[in-house]
Formats: structure tokens, C-alpha cells, sequence
């Protein structure tokens, strides 16, 4: 089988696996691989083991999951006559073929056995969200207009008691003309090889092809360019603060909204102290928060949870040694990403874990493609009641089909987030191929949260 087949195998059978662990009950439990040893000595290895069944799909225990990324449409005749034989020597046996939605009908062949079942991802998906009674993540009430009106004045009414704690991503910089990753990392290979444009391309366009476009992978060989961890940092320094940094709306009216909500904590994955330039410049060194060991020492907190990269004197010098210099190194690359990802007792994990159990989190300037973050939002959603919802901002282009935007909205809700959508669009740049994306409405949502009477462009008419 081809390695990217594989891939897609191994992912495919952890998006099962999830799925089972999200709707069991406290007394089911689901393993990878296990090998079962039968009478005769003979044993067979499945993908999955429900050894107690799963009461919401009416399947008793011991019940064998096999997943197929890849399968064709009449082979189900082979698996079916390949589980009978076993299950004529584990009589009590379930099993469970679960196959990737491929848009083509699997011919399903009825043997004697009534104890093997097939069923595709999304009927899967859509059984144990319906029959265990959670039908609003799968379900849209009302247009998203009406749906966003309502999120936004449900997160107004939040601020209002002051519970609420911001989380910032990428798109927030942005707005500041702050290299993306994608950016960045371009940049810092230029830089690194001392590449003229056409070379950086070049070899940019080979990484993404090689890797899929896995920025930590190719951050990760980028990385490896840089022997010097002091020219690594002093290099994004000088990207992220570059000469055309301009004054960004996006990020007056987040400030606006912390001071005016009383907002004590803001969690933030950028580099930059941008924030802090706008919250309160002559005390900023107080504000920004990036290591276990620096306490707030002010009325607000931006904890930097990838690491800070400041833009001052000291942090410039060449004649300080890095270890002297008050910063901490920035989660960039694939290695220090998994030794972020790996310890669960890391204090940006514990103080993101931390905010989404006690506060009500929004989340603007986010893809929301980052698994470390969702794996936190999965986690806080089982351990909460439902009455603790979080929000997310998301744009949404007039080109694109409105179904993958109530996809997208589905998913979200699943994670414990409340979608706010703004409308959004590419604009061009003047330069041949460059665009940027207009966040000026972004802006004029977030800018909302601070006024007396709510009201959107977006509500219904």
C-alpha cells in the first residue's frame, strides 16, 4: 500500500477510535490492535475492541471494529465470510466493519450471521450523536445570521458578568501585517540560505510537496538551517517587527473590549507584544506573561503559551547571551511542538485547560486546525456541563458553498464553541497573484461586544 494510503489509514482509525471514546459511557471501554487467542490456539488481530459493547448503537459486548479507509464496493462479501468463520468460534461476538464514505454504495452481503454490521463514518457519526441525545451538534437552528445575532449577544451578556477570557491566534497579527507562519517561514528560509526569491519559492514549493504542507514539518527542516538559536530568534525578531508594521484596528478594539470588560487574563499563541502596546505600553514588560515563573503583576495578563518574542534594545543585542535574555524560546517547529503537546503538565496547557473550565473562552484569529487546541477543547468539553459555552469568531467567503460552512459550524459545536460568524473576502494587493484578507468586519464584531445596545449588520432583516 503507498505511504500516503497509510497515512490516511492509520488517521482514519483514530478518528474511529475518538469518535467511540467521545460517546461511550463511563462503563465502556474501546483498545486499539488487540490480539485474541481462541480455543484452538489459532488468534486474530482487529482494529478495535469494545470488550463491553456499546449500548448506544445496541451492540453487545465483545464487539471487534475493523476501519477501511480504502474499500471496494463488493468486498464486503470477503469480510463478511472472513468473520463468520471466526465468530463460529467466539459465538457471542459482535463486529462492526466501519468504511471511509467513499460517495458510491457498498453492496452488503447478508451471510447467516446477523452478528456483523457495516456502516460508513458519517452514519456512524450521526447514530452516536442522535441517540445520545446531543441532536444540537448535529443540528442548525435558524440561518447563520440569525445563529451568529444570538451567539454574539449570549457572549455580550458573558462579558457583562466578566467571566469571559480571550484566546488569539495568527489572524489577530495579521491585521498588523505580522508575517504569517507560512510567512515566517519563508522568511527565515531566505534568510537561512541567503536564497534570492525565485530560489525561495523553489525550495518552499518542494518542502510543502514533500511534506503535504505540514508547516511543523517543514518549520522543522527549516529549523535545522539555523545551527545558531540566538541568529534563529534575533532573525524572527527582525521579520516580526518589521519596517511596514502598521497600527491594526483588530487589535484596538480586543484592547478596548479587555479594559472596558474588566478582562483579567488573555491567552494568546503569538509571538508579538502587539497587544501589550495597545493595552498599556509603559507597563508592558509586566503585562506579558510567558513561563511558570513570572506572576501578573498587573490588572491584565497576556500569557504568550508558544513563547514571546520581544521588540526592544536588550532583546537586540548581540553582546547578551540568549540565557540572559528574558524570553522563552517560541514553539515554532515539529519537536518542540510535541514536547509542548506531550506533557500534559505544561503550564500553557494547564493555564488553557484552566481557562476553559472555569471561564467562557472566545477565540479570535484562530483556524482552529491546531490538535493541541482541540485536544484541550475535547478534554474540557467532556468535563463540563453544557452551560458552559465558548465562542469562536470565523470567516466565511461568499464564494464557497454554504454547506461546508454548516460542516464547519457542526465540528465546532462538537468542540464546546458557539460559531460568531463575519463575512470576509480576498482583496488584491496590486502586486501579480498577492492578496490579503480583509478583516474589517471582524473588527466591527469584536468592536460590538463593547457597546450598550447590541446590534449587527448581520441580523435579520
Amino acid at each position: 500500500m503507498p505511504k500516503g494510503i497509510t497515512k490516511r489509514a492509520v488517521d482514519f482509525e483514530q478518528e474511529v477510535f475518538n469518535l467511540f471514546k467521545r460517546y461511550l459511557s463511563k462503563d465502556e471501554t474501546v483498545s486499539f490492535a488487540p490480539r485474541v487467542v481462541l480455543n484452538d490456539g489459532t488468534f486474530n488481530i482487529f482494529d478495535m475492541l469494545l470488550p463491553e459493547g456499546c449500548k448506544i448503537l445496541d451492540l453487545k459486548g465483545p464487539l471487534f471494529i475493523e476501519c477501511k479507509y480504502s474499500i471496494r464496493p463488493d468486498s464486503t462479501k470477503y469480510y463478511t465470510r472472513l468473520f463468520e468463520d471466526f465468530s463460529s468460534k467466539k459465538k457471542d461476538a459482535n463486529f462492526l466493519i466501519v468504511f471511509n464514505d467513499q460517495g458510491q454504495p457498498i453492496q452488503k452481503y447478508e451471510g447467516e450471521n446477523l452478528h456483523i454490521h457495516f456502516i460508513s463514518f458519517s452514519e456512524l457519526n450521526q447514530k452516536l450523536i442522535e441517540k445520545s441525545g446531543n441532536k444540537e451538534e448535529s443540528e442548525l437552528i435558524g440561518s447563520w445570521q440569525e445563529r451568529t445575532q444570538k451567539n454574539k449577544k449570549d457572549l455580550k451578556n458573558l462579558l457583562d458578568e466578566k467571566v469571559c477570557t480571550p484566546i488569539l491566534g495568527a489572524g489577530v497579527s495579521i491585521d498588523a501585517k505580522v508575517p504569517s507562519w507560512e510567512q515566517l517561514l519563508r522568511q527565515l528560509l531566505q534568510k537561512a540560505k541567503n536564497y534570492s526569491k525565485e530560489d525561495v519559492e523553489a525550495h518552499y514549493k518542494f518542502l510543502s510537496d514533500r511534506y503535504e504542507n505540514s508547516l511543523l514539518i517543514i518549520a522543522r527542516i527549516i529549523d535545522g538551517y539555523l545551527k545558531d538559536p540566538e541568529e534563529k530568534i534575533l532573525l524572527m525578531a527582525d521579520i516580526l517587527y518589521h519596517k511596514d508594521i502598521k497600527k491594526s484596528e483588530l487589535i484596538k478594539e480586543l484592547a478596548n473590549v479587555i479594559k472596558d470588560k474588566g478582562i483579567k487574563d488573555v491567552i494568546t499563541f503569538n509571538y508579538d507584544t502587539l497587544l501589550e502596546d495597545e493595552l498599556d505600553p509603559e507597563h508592558k514588560s509586566e503585562i506579558s506573561i510567558y513561563n511558570k515563573t513570572r506572576a501578573p503583576k498587573n490588572n491584565v495578563a497576556v500569557y504568550h503559551v508558544h513563547g514571546i518574542i520581544k521588540n526592544n534594545d536588550k532583546f537586540r543585542d548581540k553582546n547578551i547571551k540568549l540565557a540572559d535574555k528574558d524570553y522563552t524560546r517560541p514553539v515554532l517547529s515539529e519537536n518542540e511542538y510535541h514536547e509542548l503537546y506531550g506533557d500534559a503538565n505544561s503550564w500553557s496547557n494547564i493555564k488553557i485547560l484552566n481557562a476553559l473550565y472555569h471561564t467562557h473562552c472566545f477565540l479570535v484569529g484562530l483556524s482552529m486546525t491546531d490538535p493541541n487546541l482541540r485536544r484541550l477543547l475535547d478534554v474540557a468539553k467532556k468535563n463540563q456541563s453544557a452551560d458552559m459555552p465558548h465562542f469562536v469568531f470565523l470567516g466565511r467567503f461568499d464564494n464557497i458553498d454554504e454547506e461546508y460552512y454548516d460542516t464547519q459550524e457542526i465540528l465546532m459545536n462538537k468542540l464546546g464553541l458557539k460559531v460568531i460568524w463575519y463575512t470576509t473576502e480576498k482583496k488584491k494587493t496590486g502586486v501579480p497573484g498577492k492578496t490579503w484578507t480583509d478583516y474589517s468586519n471582524l473588527t466591527k464584531a469584536i468592536s460590538e461586544l463593547k457597546k450598550p445596545e447590541f446590534k449587527s449588520e448581520d441580523s435579520p432583516k
